[in-house]
């Protein structure tokens, strides 16, 4: 079965690359909840522009939700080459959880579903 997929990235201490996978029954459900957590004035969530609290807030109800998370880690070895870390965390994405990586990356991943967590 196909699912929604939502990916976001982040280069402040090495690189990370998110995904979320929601599966087509329970979009409405996760979009509500997460629709729910904008504040007055905000369009959007971004955790760059939340507090500590706002972010810990918004990953608890992100965990606890019908989402497939995984969690890209392409670690410092490509601190300043960006393009590569996006490619190497690209590659591995493609790869089914607990095979071996296509890519010469140590890139890891940390899976979690509805509040559990398995690497």
């Amino acid at each position: 079965m196909s699912g929604h997929v939502f990916v976001d990235e982040t280069k402040r201490r090495g690189y990370l690359l998110a995904t979320g996978v929601v599966l087509p029954d329970d979009l409405d459900a996760v979009r509500r909840v997460l629709r729910g957590l904008v504040l007055p004035g905000q369009r959007r969530l971004h955790m760059k522009d939340e507090s500590d609290p706002r972010k810990r807030s918004i990953a608890t109800a992100i965990s606890v939700s019908d989402v497939q998370a995984t969690i890209y880690d392409a670690g410092r070895r490509y601190r300043n080459e960006a393009y590569a870390a996006r490619l190497a965390c690209a590659q591995a994405s493609r790869t089914p959880l607990g095979a071996e990586t296509p890519c010469s990356c140590s890139c890891s991943t940390i899976h979690s579903s509805a509040g559990t967590t398995s690497t």
